[in-house]
Order: structure tokens, then C-alpha cells, then sequence
């Protein structure tokens, strides 16, 4: 509803003011009413709903609003008012006529209220800009709550701290997770005064107070194409710290240590300099993406995880230094023995960040979150022996910023959204994409599983399963699914039961048999079939286990009791048909004799037309066969 995004956008002092207001002139809906058969609470209930509600349908109902309401309700009204004046296709037409298109920023409507109405020439911003002064104060502030935070668990200060830096996310937050990397390193940004990032300045330790921590950066593909003024600069930064001899500089630490390694493994004085202070990695230039959402999906392709991590280190291993004639540099065999360089700076990371600054895309929302955030997560278990700890930074208020862990953000996803009511009554509104939509947040719920497995509990495997294959809710998901796309559902099973098959989730004996019974029946329908042949024996083992009957015998029962296709006739058998009857009509065979001759004649012609023709083309011009064809389509193209 309209309504609860304008709510979001007042922000929770309004909420307070209106929920006051509602008791006092008594626009609260009683308790009794505010809830649904399903005890979800009706929109209309939230606070501040019946207030905004009367003020936007009619304002001088409205009485003892004070100033502060007054100018919170204006503000509404506006808000409102910019949502109905959606002007696309009014300014799609002016566009094709050549005039002026109004120029605005883009984004999340939450976050950044100007970006309604659409419909307008969307603008971006100088990456030189990046980060902003206000991006600045916000990446400091969240970055000392990151710090705070693993101090109070781990009585220490992190050394190291690893980054995914995403392109759409710095243009949403300007340089908010970039400027957390300044602030661990212990320097802020210098700023010209056009506001462009110009260089870094060193923050003393007196100032500081706390040691100077250790970075690494991942950079998708789109970052590394959208930013490269920005990595040479934090190359650059990276490089000016490491070189820093200071009892509590981590990266001085690690650097000299990694030099040291260099020059034993027969390395210059230059090069070990040069990679020993590299901290930013990405993809080899024009190559994008971890490969890992397909390569998790095909869980019976590996028994470990190590196959994977492996497949992420080679795939994002590609060096960016401070010297940008060298980037891209392949760096995966530096220490000989396939160890890499990213290997060697990634080991020993004690926490992962990363962004998210909008309220429409989430964690679980597509696969890259958890390709390359996650993705960084399993590198480190798989280097260390132990996930590090996952943060992301929750911009989506600018009025609330804070750290979150990765598990209490997702479970907050999963409980807000995809267990949600609201949510899965939208999803069955749009039928076959809907029903796509859930599959897609199980793959992906998947993925997390498998990069991090601290991230999804054995709970939230079984709410996903009392929700969409109990039905829980009592919102015929079976029936949605099999109307909608049955095969959806078979792959949410196949996925829930690999779960199970692979150790990800201990689900209890009646869930399990519930599922193999489930997925047999839906299989057999509807004729799904999977390539994946370690789940096609894992179902078969489990179901005789239960008594039940497997499923390699219900899809050949289901094939047997397929409607046979008709034989062919057999000579001599015949069967009448009723209806127009068709006959040949007869023909003169005047006809044929009185148009014989125009045809000789016609044929008499071209063969003079070619023989002349073949006797005055130029000497040297052979056309084939082939070319005559060709010379055909064309003009007929």
C-alpha cells in the first residue's frame, strides 16, 4: 500500500507523533478488529495509517494538529502528490519530440524521497565525488560500531576487515562502505572545493586510538568498470599505510610479513614491494561474476565446499594495485603451488562487510549477495578453517544507520517478507512468475546455506517448509503451485531435500518422510524429472526407508499409465468420416495443350538472355552456385 510507503518515508517520529494523535481524538481501530483470520495485522492498523489516511482524503476534518504534524502532513500531501504524477509516458513522447526532459536522481523512494515522481531524466553523480562529506560521516560512524562490536565479542580489535564493493550500491550510498575502508585504515579523504576526492590524509594515532586495520577489497566486474578513479586512489591510500612503520598498523604488519614471503620465494625488491601492499581484487578485466550460483545449484557436483571456494579464489583473484599498468595482473600461482596472492592476503580477514542502502533489494532477493559477499565468507573458512564474522552495513534510513550481523539481517528478510502473509499472497497474485519468485528465494536461501552455514538455521529450513508445503497459513499453496508452475515446487523440495541429503539441515523424520512423499507425488503428476542422479537414489533409499514407494517406481508407474498414442493404420483398414467431401474437379485437356506453348517459349527466352549475359560479363567474374543464392537472400532480406 502507498500508504506504508509514505510512513516509512515520514520516518518513526511521525509514526509517534500520529500514533498520539490517533488515541487522543479516538481514530484507532479497536483491537478486536485489528487483525486478520491469520492474526497479521491489517495495514490499516499501523500507526499513523488512519491519520494520513484523513489527511490526504480530507484535510479539514482534520482539528488541534499541531505545528510539528502540520508540517509532517504538508510534507505527506507532497509526497502524494508526486506519486500521482507519474509523467513516463508524458515525457517518453517529449523525448521523441526533442524537448527538455526534467533531470532528477534516481533511487529508493524511502531513502531518497526526491526520486518520485518518475518518469523524469535520470541523472548519476561524479564518481570523483565519491565518497561524499555526509558519506563520509556515515561510513565513520558505522565503521566504529563495526569495531565496537567485535571488541565487546572478541576482546580485541580486528586486524583485518574484507569488502565487496558494489557499483549500484556507491551510487545509491556515495561512498559510504568506501569511506568505512578510510576509517579502518586510519585516514579520511581531502576534498577540493568542487567536493572531489583529491587525496588522503593521515588520521594521528593520537587521534585514532585504536590500531590501524588491515583491508580487503572485492570488487565486482561493474565496480571495477564504474570506479577506477576510486580503486587507484585506495590502492594508493593502502599503499602510503602499509609503508607506515607504527607499533599498531596491522597493515604495515601484515605487508612487511607478506614482503618477506615474496623475496623467499625469489621475488625482486620491486615486485615484493609493489604485491606486498596489493589489497583490492576483482575479476580479470572484461570478465564479470563468481560462477558460484550455478555451481552451488549443482550440489552433486561436489561433496565439499573447498571445490567451490577454489572456483571464487580463481575467478576474483585478479590483482589492482597502485600501479595501473599492471592491473589485472593474474596472480594465482604468486607463491608457487597454486597459492595466490588472494589467497595469502584474504587469510586471516576477521570480518566481511558489506552495503545495503535500499528497501526493495535484500539479501535473498537474486544470487550476487551471496556470490560475492558470501562468497568471501567461504573463501576465509576455506583458507582458515573458520567463517569470519559477516556484517552489513544498513543504510536504507539515513537517519538509522547501523551495523547488523548477517544472520540477524536475513532472519529479519525472512520473517518481514517470504514468511509473510502479505508477501505470499502477492507472489500467488502473479501466478507463473510469482510462483518462480519463491523458487528463487529458496535457491538463494541455498546459497547462503552453503557459503555461509552460520547464516541459516535448521529453523528457518523448517518455517520455509510448514509455509509453502504444510501451507501453515491455510492459502492452498499446493493448489497455487500446481496451477501456477508445478515444477516450482518440485524444485523447493529438491532443494529442501538436498538440504537434508548434504547435512545442511537435521529435519526430523516426519518433515522428511512428508517431503519425499510430496515431491514423489508432484514428480509423477506432472512428469518433473532432475538430472541429478545422487538425489534420484537419495529419494529412492529414503522412501523405501518410510515404506513408501520410490520414486524411480512412481514415475515409471506414471509413464506406464500415460495415455498410449493411437497405432498407425494398417493397410485395408479404413474408417468413414462425415462431412464436406472434397473431389477433384475435372479438367480439359484443352487446358493444358493451349498454355504448353507459352511455356517453350518462355523457356527459349531466358535461355538467350543467359547466353548473352554470360557473353558480356567482364573477364575474371566467376559467380558460383553459392553465390548466386546468396546474392538472392540478400535482396530479399
Amino acid at each position: 500500500h502507498l500508504y506504508t510507503t509514505m510512513l516509512q518515508m515520514l520516518g518513526d517520529e511521525f509514526t509517534a507523533r500520529a500514533a498520539e494523535y490517533e488515541k487522543t481524538h479516538q481514530m484507532t481501530i479497536a483491537e478486536a478488529l485489528q487483525f486478520d483470520e491469520r492474526n497479521v495485522r491489517k495495514l490499516e492498523a499501523l500507526e499513523g495509517f488512519q491519520l494520513l489516511n484523513a489527511y490526504i482524503q480530507s484535510p479539514e476534518s482534520l482539528n488541534e494538529l499541531d505545528e510539528q504534524l502540520t508540517a509532517d502532513l504538508t510534507l505527506a500531501k507532497e509526497y502524494w502528490d508526486n506519486f500521482q504524477g507519474i509523467a513516463e509516458i508524458t515525457n517518453l513522447m517529449s523525448a521523441l519530440e526533442a524537448n527538455y526532459i526534467p533531470v532528477s536522481h534516481g533511487g529508493d523512494p524511502i531513502r531518497n524521497p526526491n526520486a518520485a515522481p518518475t518518469g523524469r531524466n535520470l541523472i548519476g553523480f561524479n564518481p570523483a565525488k565519491v565518497p561524499s562529506k555526509e558519506a563520509y560521516d556515515a561510513g565513520v560512524t558505522l565503521m566504529n560500531q563495526t569495531i565496537e562490536g567485535y571488541y565487546q565479542k572478541h576482546g580485541k580489535y580486528p586486524e583485518k576487515l574484507a569488502f565487496s564493493l558494489w557499483s549500484l550500491e556507491t551510487m545509491r550510498h556515495q561512498g559510504a562502505l568506501e569511506a568505512q575502508v578510510l576509517h579502518a585504515l586510519g585516514l579520511k579523504p581531502k576534498w577540493n572545493r568542487q567536493g572531489n576526492v583529491v587525496d588522503t590524509e593521515v588520521i594521528p594515532m593520537s587521534e585514532l586510538k585504536r590500531p590501524r586495520i588491515d583491508v580487503v577489497i572485492s570488487a565486482t566486474g561493474l565496480y571495477r568498470d564504474a570506479f577506477p578513479n576510486v580503486m587507484l586512489w585506495l590502492a594508493k591510500a593502502i599503499d602510503k599505510v602499509a609503508k607506515m612503520k607504527e607499533d599498531n598498523n596491522f597493515v604495515y604488519r601484515h605487508a612487511n610479513a607478506l614482503r618477506t614471503e615474496l623475496l623467499e620465494k625469489g621475488k625482486s625488491e620491486e615486485d615484493a614491494d609493489y604485491l606486498s601492499s596489493i589489497r583490492i581484487f576483482s575479476n580479470e578485466t572484461g570478465n564479470y561474476g563468481t560462477g558460484l550460483a550455478a555451481s552451488s545449484l549443482a550440489s552433486d557436483t561436489w561433496e565439499s565446499d573447498d571445490k567451490l571456494a577454489d572456483l571464487y579464489l580463481d575467478r576474483m583473484g585478479y590483482a589492482f594495485g597502485y600501479d595501473e599498468k599492471r592491473w589485472s595482473e593474474n596472480v594465482g600461482d604468486t607463491f608457487g603451488d597454486g597459492e595466490g596472492l588472494y589467497n595469502k592476503v584474504l587469510s586471516g580477514t576477521d570480518g566481511v562487510i558489506f552495503s545495503r542502502s535500499t528497501n526493495l533489494y535484500a539479501l535473498m532477493t537474486n544470487d550476487d549477495p551471496f556470490q560475492y559477499f558470501g562468497g568471501i565468507g567461504l573463501a576465509v573458512r576455506h583458507l582458515d578453517g573458520e567463517t569470519p564474522e559477516m556484517y552489513v552495513s544498513n543504510l536504507r534510513k539515513k537517519d538509522q544507520l547501523k551495523t547488523q550481523t548477517l544472520d540477524e539481517f536475513v532472519n529479519q528478510e525472512m520473517r518481514s517478507r517470504y514468511f509473510h502473509p502479505r508477501w505470499i499472497k502477492a507472489m500467488q497474485d502473479s501466478g507463473y512468475a510469482g510462483a518462480t519468485a519463491i523458487l528463487d528465494r529458496m535457491n538463494n536461501m541455498w546459497g547462503w546455506e552453503v557459503m555461509t552455514p552460520e547464516a541459516i538455521r535448521d529453523d528457518q529450513w523448517q518455517e520455509f517448509f510448514e509455509v509453502y508445503v504444510e501451507d501453515k497459513y491455510q492459502m492452498d499453496m499446493r493448489e497455487f503451485f500446481e496451477q501456477a508452475n508445478p515444477e516450482s515446487l518440485a524444485q523447493i523440495l529438491e532443494r529442501m531435500l538436498e538440504a537434508v541429503r548434504k547435512g545442511y539441515w537435521q529435519a526430523d523424520d516426519e518433515t522428511l518422510k512428508k517431503m519425499v512423499e510430496t515431491y514423489t507425488e508432484i514428480a509423477a503428476e506432472f512428469d518433473v524429472a532432475t538430472n541429478n542422479e545422487k538425489f534420484n537414489e537419495y529419494m529412492d533409499t529414503t522412501a523405501a526407508g518410510f515404506g513408501l514407494t520410490p520414486l524411480s517406481k512412481a514415475l515409471a508407474e506414471a509413464l506406464a499409465n500415460q495415455q498410449p498414442v493411437a497405432a498407425p493404420q494398417t493397410a485395408g483398414q479404413t474408417q468413414q468420416v462425415e462431412g464436406q467431401k472434397l473431389e477433384e474437379q475435372a479438367q480439359t485437356e484443352q487446358v493444358e495443350t493451349d498454355y504448353m506453348p507459352l511455356w517453350w517459349l518462355f523457356g527459349i527466352f531466358m535461355l538467350g538472355a543467359g547466353h548473352q549475359w554470360f557473353e558480356r560479363k567482364p573477364k575474371g567474374l566467376k559467380v558460383t552456385a553459392g553465390e548466386a543464392q546468396s546474392q538472392n537472400f540478400k535482396q530479399a532480406a
